[in-house]
C-alpha cells in the first residue's frame, strides 16, 4: 500500500490534470445584459468623436416612440437587480414584443436622434438587429448621427472586427447620458480578449455612468473574469464585497456566483492558501444552494489546475451541505477521490469514496475522468517504478504548474529507457499528446 501511495503521488496529480484539460470545455461566456456577447480583437482606442447634439422632443403623435420602449425596460432593469419575481421574464418577452412594434415605426420616427439612440440601446441589450437595420436604412439623419447605432448593429451580429473599429471610434461621453453607460460596457466586451486594463477601465466608466442599476450590476459581474484574469486578488474581493453590498437580491445572482468562482480560480497557485481562506469565509456568507453553485465549479476547476487543498476542501464541504441528489454526490464524490487520491494520507479515504460511485450516473466527461483515475490507479498498483526518475522527467515535461523545475537531469536515452519501460509512464505521454492536439482548438 504504501509504494502504491507513492507512485499515486507521483504521477496521478499530472494524468489526471491531462485528462481534465483535455475533456473540459472553455467556460459559457458571461450573459450580460439581455444577452451582450463577448468578443475578441485588437483595440483602437484612436477615433472620431461623435459631437454632442441637443436633447430634442420625439415627433408629435399618439404612436409609442421608441424612446419611450426603453424606458420601460429600463424599468425593469431597475426591478431585476431589486430581485422582484417576475421581472426577469416579463423583460426577456418585451424585447421580443417591442421588436414587432418598432418595426413598424415610419421614417419620421427614426429621423430623431432620440430614437435612433433608443434602437441602439435596444439592440445592445439583446434586441433584434433588425429594427436598428431598418432605422439606419429609413432614419434621414446624417451618417455620423447613425454610427453608434451602425456600431451597435455590428456588435449585436457578432461582427467583431467592425464593432471593435466602430465602438472605440465613438467617444461615449459625447453620446446620449442614458446611452453613454450601455455603450462603455460594451466596449469593455470588446477589448477584453486583448487589454484586459483597457477593458476594465470601461467596465469602472460602465459602474460610474450608471449606478445601482443593471449596467453597474452587469459590470460588476463582468469585471470577475476581467480582474480574476489579471490575477489582482485585492480588486477581486473589494469587487465582490460591493456586488454583495448592492446586489445581493439581484436575479441574475446566480451568474454573479458562476464568475466568482471562475475569477478566483484564476488566481496565482502560489496564493492558494490565501485563496481557500477567503473561499471558505465567502461561503458563509452564502445559503446551501449557493455555496453549492460555487462550490461544484471550484472542485473541479481546482482538481484541473493541482489546487489540491482548494479541491479537497470544496467537494468535502460540497458532500457536507447537499441534500439526497445522487448524480451531484456522484460528482462530489469524483472530484474529492480524484484530489485526495494524489496525496498518500488521503489515499485510503479517497479510495474508498470513489469506489462508492455510480459511473452510470455521471455525465460524459465526469466518466472519462472516472474511468482514467480507475485505470491509473490499476496501473499504479501494478506497474513498478522507479518514482524519484519519472517524477523529474514526467515534470519538466508538463506544462500545467509553471515554475516547476526538474531536480535531476538525464540523457535522452536514459529518459526513453525509463519511460519505455513503464507502462504508466507511456500513458502519461500519451495524456500529454492528446492534449498538446486540443489545447490550440480551445486556445482559439
Amino acid at each position: 500500500m504504501k509504494s502504491a501511495r507513492c507512485k499515486l503521488t507521483v504521477v496521478a496529480q499530472i494524468a489526471l490534470a491531462a485528462v481534465f484539460l483535455v475533456i473540459q470545455t472553455p467556460p459559457a461566456s458571461s450573459n450580460e445584459i439581455g444577452g451582450i456577447p463577448h468578443n475578441n480583437g485588437a483595440p483602437n482606442v484612436q477615433g472620431e468623436r461623435i459631437p454632442p447634439r441637443p436633447e430634442e422632443k420625439p415627433p408629435a403623435g399618439e404612436r409609442i416612440q421608441p424612446w419611450q420602449l426603453i424606458r420601460k425596460l429600463q424599468h425593469l432593469q431597475d426591478a431585476i437587480v431589486a430581485g422582484i419575481p417576475g421581472s426577469l421574464n416579463i423583460y426577456r418577452k418585451l424585447l421580443v414584443k417591442y421588436s414587432g412594434l418598432m418595426l413598424g415605426q415610419k421614417a419620421d420616427v427614426w429621423s430623431s436622434q432620440k430614437n435612433l439612440n433608443a434602437a441602439a440601446i435596444y439592440v445592445l441589450i439583446g434586441g433584434n438587429p433588425a429594427v436598428g437595420i431598418k432605422a439606419v436604412e429609413v432614419s434621414t439623419l446624417d451618417d455620423l448621427a447613425k454610427r453608434p447605432l451602425i456600431a451597435a448593429i455590428a456588435y449585436a451580429e457578432r461582427n467583431f472586427a467592425e464593432a471593435r473599429q466602430l465602438m472605440l471610434a465613438l467617444d461615449h461621453r459625447l453620446i446620449q447620458p442614458s446611452a453613454a453607460a450601455q455603450f462603455a460596457l460594451a466596449k469593455s466586451m470588446v477589448t477584453a480578449s486583448t487589454d484586459l486594463k483597457l477593458a476594465s477601465m470601461y467596465l469602472n466608466e460602465a459602474r460610474r455612468l450608471a449606478p445601482g442599476t443593471l449596467i453597474e450590476e452587469a459590470a460588476l459581474r463582468r469585471s470577475f473574469r476581467i480582474v480574476g484574469n489579471n490575477s489582482n486578488f485585492e480588486k477581486f474581493r473589494g469587487d465582490a464585497s460591493s456586488y454583495l453590498r448592492n446586489f445581493r437580491k439581484s436575479l441574475y445572482f446566480a451568474d454573479f456566483l458562476k464568475n466568482f468562482a471562475f475569477g478566483l480560480m484564476r488566481m496565482p497557485r502560489e496564493r492558494e492558501k490565501e485563496v481557500l481562506k477567503y473561499l471558505q469565509s465567502f461561503s458563509e456568507e452564502l445559503n446551501k444552494n449557493e455555496q453549492l453553485r460555487v462550490l461544484i465549479y471550484t472542485a473541479r476547476s481546482a482538481t484541473v489546475s493541482g489546487r489540491i487543498k482548494t479541491a479537497n476542501w470544496s467537494s468535502r464541504r460540497a458532500l457536507d451541505i447537499m441534500g439526497q441528489n445522487d448524480k451531484l454526490h456522484a460528482r462530489m464524490s469524483l472530484y474529492f477521490a480524484a484530489s485526495g487520491i494524489v496525496q498518500p494520507d488521503m489515499f485510503d479515504a479517497s479510495f474508498m469514496e470513489f469506489n462508492k460511485i455510480n459511473r452510470s450516473i455521471l455525465d460524459k466527461n465526469d466518466q472519462k475522468l472516472f474511468d482514467a483515475v480507475d485505470a491509473l490507479v490499476g496501473r499504479l498498483r501494478s506497474d513498478p517504478i522507479d518514482i524519484a526518475e519519472l517524477k523529474s522527467i514526467l515534470r519538466s515535461r508538463q506544462q500545467t504548474y509553471p515554475g516547476d523545475e526538474p531536480k535531476m537531469a538525464f540523457t535522452p536515452e536514459k529518459e526513453a529507457s525509463i519511460l519505455n519501460s513503464n507502462k504508466i509512464a507511456i500513458r502519461a505521454q500519451e495524456l500529454f499528446a492528446e492534449l498538446e492536439k486540443i489545447m490550440p482548438e480551445q486556445q482559439k
